[in-house]
């Protein structure tokens, strides 16, 4: 018995484990977040000396666990039960049958279960199912099993991790997941979790707590819940129309398919269902294949394979409904096609739709498979009628294409005269559909061989089964000599005195009378050769006068275009000398007389002048004269103390140079061939004489300027016909450019220590003993260096200087 005392204590007692299990209802296992308030809930409950384990669904649902001493016979000692429970409660027991009689006046056999029913006014309950255990407190708390929709998941207790994955559809955002552990029970932010009863948004990881039974401890999983990716599927099929009957090849392709983890699990498996309203499978995949109900072999037999190929499929059997492929369970999928299936075409003419279902699935590990939703695509195949077009479109023979005469239907092809025609393929198109024979023999565009030496049928075919015959006659082209390249002067004579020809330096030398007039004489020469010509005047042999006073330049023409240039130097010979009898006295008898001839004086030899033939001095004395009164002009980047800043001023005045819209001169810039030729030209006062010929200059700014040059004979351009206007020109090519204005005597010099070899090396020392040109301290002349604008001018001015008596102030 309990006295009246110890009954208040008692009550206290049981008062305060009341306000502390009340508390500790309130917050999570762990002390973090709050568990969201329960009603008709027991606060607290004993079995005698023994605290029951009370948990709280969120389903009006609750469970009291009693751990006994190991060994107690739960059946033969009751204990009395005492509890409480929330405020404005009422409690029974027997599934609710009967009342809770006054606390500890209840003896109960732990072996049986019992329900208690915890209610308020307001009809809500909870019901609690209590159990006894004869057995230690389990100290373990792990997740034993996880799954969602029957696919179990993957628990890994080295990472206190759970991952599942669910088809791709799959709703995440209320989820009733099946699992089991070993601990007292499992909870979510504080909320006590019930396997296949509580949802669960698993858009992001969970965490799941298992709590222990026997202390406070906890074991945390965090649940990863992975859809499977959306492939996406396409059809096509291998024409945009189909003839009655016709095969239709439709392909089935995949993208998206990068579903296939690091280490080969989660494959996708996928099954294929046509149902054939209309359509019938025709192709298989092979003769030997044997199908049995249920079953289907896989296309591919490796675990390494992919399905990035397209396969053939057939139905199991004729009487099918539905053709299905189960793929091996092991044969992932790469983007691209996977499934070819061959369909019957109707013969009737109209557009039809072949619906393919395909379902997208997931393979375990294990083996398990989760199957997705179907995704249906509908291929739309036209059936139209044979087409009864038959015409070469197009016709060629070793690239040379053909004539089509559609009203003849012949064709008409030229060839090359050495073409061989005894074995020839043909190149050609005809109309969609059509095929092509010659005889009997199917042609193949670009591979077929004929013997076109006579003329060869071709018939084209239409879908419709007429047909079209085609004449192809095949014709060589006319013989087309190769032209001449040569240009050799074979013979060259003038006044009957025969000319020395170089034909290695392509120089002829002919010696003529001593009074011989030299200025309009008319050579005879023969040439291999189509034309000759000097400058731009045709020569012909024993017509055409010429000033021979200087070197003339012939230019041979070949009849491929090619040309070549022979200097052809003409020189006077030396005056016979008469010496005159001397005086004697007259002879006695028989005495003879001898008379000495008086002696000729020889002629004066004329000085040869300055410049050649083109070049008129007294122009160049008035361009002098004229500049006298010229004003000065300067540049911004010409200082008076600038190198060559004389002879820029000079020039300016002569009208040789103008410099830049900018107020710039840029003497130290590159100078180009045509701004070269155009300042010589100034300088000369030379005037146009037109077309220069050369290929190059048409429609260039300093055309007439080159026109004028070459017919002066100072320049000729290079050996194909160009001049390169815009091409930066040498020193070298300056001094070229200068001998050729005046009549100089080349020479050869050691004065410059690298001109040795030189193509101008003549030239260059010509120029040098008249002072026109200066090499560098260095002893060199750089004869390849590109020259600047001031001094390819002062080179000018120093030969306008030589001609004029050195009256000019340059330097």
């Amino acid at each position: 018995m309990i006295r009246n005392g110890s009954k208040r204590l008692v009550s206290v007692f049981m008062a305060l484990i009341l306000v502390f299990s009340m508390f500790g209802s309130l917050v999570s296992a762990d002390g973090g977040a709050p568990t969201p308030a329960l009603t008709n809930v027991i606060n607290y409950i004993n079995f005698g000396p023994y605290a029951g384990k009370i948990v709280n669904y969120s389903d009006n649902t609750g469970t009291v666990d009693f751990y006994l001493p190991p060994g107690t016979n739960l059946g033969q000692t009751p204990y009395y039960i005492n509890l409480g429970i929330s405020d404005g409660s009422s409690i029974s027991y027997n599934n609710g049958v009967k009342d809770w009689p006054v606390p500890g006046s209840y003896p109960w056999y732990v072996y049986n279960p019992n329900i208690f029913k915890v209610a308020s006014g307001d009809g809500t309950y909870r019901n609690y199912t209590l159990k006894g255990y004869a057995s230690e407190l389990p100290t373990s708390n792990d997740l034993t099993s996880f799954s969602i929709n029957g696919i179990v998941g993957k628990i890994n207790n080295d990472t206190d991790s759970v991952e599942v994955t669910v088809p791709y559809g799959t709703d995440l955002t209320n989820i009733k997941p099946q699992f089991s552990h070993n601990g007292f029970y499992a909870e979510i932010n504080g909320v006590a979790q019930k396997s296949n009863v509580d949802a669960v948004d698993f858009s992001s990881p969970v965490l799941y707590k298992i709590h222990s039974v026997s202390d406070a401890s906890t074991h945390d999983y965090l649940v990863t819940v992975n859809v499977l990716p959306h492939m996406t599927l396409t059809l096509t099929t291998d024409k945009a129309s189909y003839k009655p009957g016709e095969p239709v090849v439709v392909t089935v392709s995949a993208s998206g398919t990068n579903n296939i983890n690091e280490n080969g699990v989660n494959r996708i498996k996928t099954t294929l269902e046509f149902n054939p309203t209309e359509f019938s499978v025709e192709s298989y995949i092979d003769e030997d294949d044997e199908y049995t109900e249920g079953y289907y072999k896989p296309l591919v037999a490796t675990k390494d394979a992919y399905m990035n190929t397209p396969y053939i499929l057939k139905r199991s059997s004729p009487s099918e409904k539905y053709l299905i492929l189960d793929l091996h369970s092991d044969i992932p999928f790469k983007d691209g096609p996977i499934y070819q299936v061959t369909l019957d075409s109707l013969d009737t003419l109209g557009s039809y739709v072949a619906p393919l279902s395909i379902y997208i699935g997931n393979v375990s590990a294990g083996g398990d498979y989760i199957q997705g939703s179907p995704i249906i695509v509908n291929t739309l195949v036209n059936v139209v009628a044979p087409s009864s077009e038959k015409q070469i479109t197009q016709f060629s023979l070793l690239g040379n294409e053909g004539s089509i005469n559609q009203d003849d239907s012949t064709v008409d092809v030229r060839v090359p005269f050495d073409t061989d025609l005894d074995d020839v393929a043909s190149q050609f198109t005809v109309s969609a559909g059509a095929s092509v024979k010659v005889g009997t023999i199917e042609q193949v565009s670009g591979t077929t061989p004929n013997n076109f030496t006579s003329s060869v049928t071709y018939t084209v075919y239409a879908e419709d089964k007429s047909y079209q015959d085609y004449l192809v006659s095949v014709s060589r082209a006319a013989v087309i000599p190769t032209p001449n390249s040569s240009k050799d002067l074979g013979t060259f004579s003038i006044l009957n005195k025969s000319g020395i020809i170089n034909q290695t330096a392509k120089t002829v030398d002919v010696l003529v009378p001593a009074d011989a007039d030299l200025t309009a004489l008319a050579s005879h020469f023969t040439t291999t050769g189509a034309s000759v010509k000097v400058g731009d005047i045709t020569q012909e042999s024993d017509v055409t006068l010429n000033n021979f006073t200087h070197p003339v330049t012939y230019t041979v023409y070949a009849e491929d275009e090619s040309y070549q240039d022979y200097k052809v130097t003409v020189n006077l010979a030396p005056p016979v000398v008469v010496t005159p009898p001397t005086s004697n006295p007259s002879p006695g008898p028989g005495s003879t007389t001898t008379v000495t001839p008086t002696p000729t004086p020889a002629p004066t030899a004329m000085p040869k002048p300055f410049y050649n033939e083109k070049v008129n001095i007294d122009v160049i004395k008035a361009l002098l004269e004229k500049s006298k009164s010229a004003p000065a002009v300067t540049f911004k980047d010409v200082p008076a103390n600038a190198p060559n800043a004389k002879a820029i001023e000079l020039a300016t005045k002569l009208g040789i140079i103008k410099g830049n819209t900018d107020g710039s001169f840029h003497a130290n810039a590159t100078i180009t061939r045509a701004e070269f030729a155009t300042m010589l030209v100034r300088a000369l006062g030379l005037t146009s004489e037109g077309d220069s010929s050369f290929k190059d200059i048409k429609g260039h700014w300093a055309s007439g300027t080159l026109a004028t040059l070459k017919a002066s004979g100072i320049i000729n351009g290079y050996v194909d016909g160009t001049f390169k206007p815009n091409q930066t020109i040498t020193r070298a090519e300056i001094v070229a450019m200068l001998s050729k204005v005046m009549h100089t005597t080349l020479v050869k010099n050691e004065k410059f220590n690298d001109v040795s070899g030189n193509w101008a090396e003549a030239e260059i020392a010509a120029l040098s003993d008249m002072g026109i040109i200066k090499g560098s301290a260095d002893g060199s002349f750089k004869p390849n260096a590109n020259a600047t604008r001031s001094e390819s001018l002062v080179m000018i001015l120093r030969m306008l200087n030589a001609s004029l008596g050195d009256l000019l102030d340059i330097e």
